[in-house]
């Protein structure tokens, strides 16, 4: 039976803390204690330890002395200091002078906002970049530095933000992100600027920065709309923040309405293709001979076009589409993969089973008119599966059954295997990674993806950080995007 005592018990201590919950608190805020208590510093376990052994000794007796206590006191506020990292006056920092130049602007002294995470001035420690075609590509960087690139004033970069957005889960949450664009946003102004310096704050950098905030969560919102599909908390953050600067801000406005009419907009749900089995017989028991061509490479693209077209760029990230997990992680691609594997599998059946060499001939044929078929329906993907399966037999087992094919498949042969060194050659080429994306027409319907599975399954060896400082390798999450980037174009 259901044991319902247990449900009434788990209702009790439930029902007991939402009474804590709605009891109302007369308290109120005291803004620079709750700024304090968000910017404490801690010490790690093993400088607790180090600390100890210079405020106690082992073996140490406490001296008696008056003078003596305030010489240890005054030792220890020294140590204390020069193990707290986020102290002014610890080594990283160097002086309390230092660290006020980071308030330091040609707008002026800006305005001291503790919680706010973007003052640190570029450096090794913090970003790694390099230039490539005289354009500036980053390496590397803490998050508050990949964020700060991400709104940038002077440095709008379609592709970074595209890599970034694709990318941002493997090193960081939603809310998180959504953290650092708010305080990105909410950034200090210049505590007593002239007329001058204030128009130029606002023109140069003020502004240019409140619209890249909100062009990120546009762009956010519209690619992957997924991120907030479940995440009712996520939703509401972005509809409270968009809400509050359209009526706070008149000339953002449209770009907070845009936001909010994105984010209210329902998800369509992509309608998953009908499963094909290869290699399962017909009903009445007829060989695959008696099957129309034109019908079954019509079943087959229609297949693998719906997967294709539904696969989430996330599915790329992990290379999981081998792995048994793959079929919950990156459901598209698993299937890809695993119809593709089926597929070259069931050639090879269909050719070895087959009762004589003349029959054998005749399969052979049936693959070859399925090949181009398929190329003529522009999926490139399946011709070339059949293709290299069908190269492979006839250097080695097949080498007799060839002969026995007819001029008008040995014809059809030598034109698949032109188009597909042509193709090929093309794909070779290096993608460019420049920020201005160039728009062509997409040349296939689904591109052939084993290279390109092998390439992202290489990238996705590389370290997730990288430098002394271990900062977040974002070169390896461009590189997965560049990956990626000729895909898109198919994809629906």
């Amino acid at each position: 039976l259901i044991n319902f005592v247990k449900r009434q018990q788990v209702f009790s201590v439930i029902n007991e803390i939402q009474q804590y919950q709605h009891t109302p608190y007369c308290l109120e805020k005291v803004d620079f204690i709750a700024e304090w208590l968000l910017d404490v510093q801690t010490i790690t376990e093993d400088e607790c330890y180090k600390l100890s052994m210079i405020i106690e000794p082992r073996g140490f007796k406490a001296p008696e002395q008056t003078s003596s206590k305030r010489k240890l006191t005054n030792l220890t506020r020294q140590n204390s200091l020069s193990f707290r990292k986020g102290s002014t006056l610890s080594p990283r920092h160097g002086s309390i002078v230092e660290a006020e130049n980071l308030y330091a602007s040609p707008y002026g002294e800006l305005e001291c906002i503790k919680t706010y995470q973007f003052y640190e001035k570029d450096s090794p420690s913090n970003i790694m970049t390099t230039k490539e075609d005289d354009e500036e590509i980053i390496q590397g960087g803490t998050l508050a530095k990949l964020v700060e690139r991400l709104t940038h004033e002077k440095f709008p970069d379609v592709n970074y933000m595209a890599a970034f957005l694709m990318t941002y889960r493997t090193f960081t949450t939603a809310n998180e992100l959504l953290d650092l664009l708010i305080n990105r946003f909410n950034m200090p102004k210049p505590k007593n600027p002239s007329k001058e310096q204030e128009k130029a704050f606002k023109t140069e950098k003020l502004i240019p920065i409140h619209f890249r905030v909100f062009n990120v969560l546009k762009d956010w919102i519209t690619t992957y709309g997924i991120d907030f599909k479940q995440d009712t908390v996520l939703v509401q953050r972005i509809l409270d923040f968009s809400s509050k600067v359209q009526s706070e801000h008149q000339s953002l406005s449209h770009a907070s309405k845009s936001v909010i009419d994105a984010i209210n907009k329902p998800l369509s749900a992509p309608k998953d293709p009908n499963s094909i089995i290869l290699g399962a017989k017909p009903a009445n028991n007829s060989s695959i001979e008696d099957i129309d061509t034109e019908r079954l490479s019509e079943q087959i693209f229609s297949f693998v076009c719906g997967n294709f077209g539904n696969t989430d760029p996330r599915e790329f990230l992990q290379a999981l589409w081998k792995a048994p997990e793959g079929r919950f992680q990156c459901i598209h691609l698993h299937r890809l993969h695993k119809f593709s594997c089926d597929l070259e599998a069931w050639i090879k059946t269909e050719l070895f089973t087959a009762p004589d060499v003349t029959t054998r001939a005749s399969i052979l044929a049936k693959f070859i008119h399925l090949a181009d078929k398929l190329s003529k329906l522009k999926d490139q993907h399946d011709c070339f599966i059949i293709i290299n399966t069908l190269e492979q037999l006839r250097e080695k087992e097949l080498r007799i059954t060839w002969e026995w094919l007819r001029p008008r498949y040995i014809s059809i042969w030598s034109r698949l295997q032109q188009f597909k060194d042509n193709t090929e050659s093309v794909n070779r080429a290096p993608v460019s990674r420049s920020r201005s994306q160039t728009k062509a027409a997409p040349p296939a319907f689904i591109p052939y993806l084993i290279p390109v599975f092998d390439a992202l399954e290489q990238t996705t060896t590389l370290p997730d950080f990288c430098g002394p400082e271990d900062l977040i390798n974002f070169e390896k999450r461009q590189e997965l995007y560049f990956r990626y980037l000729p895909l898109a174009q198919h994809i629906m």
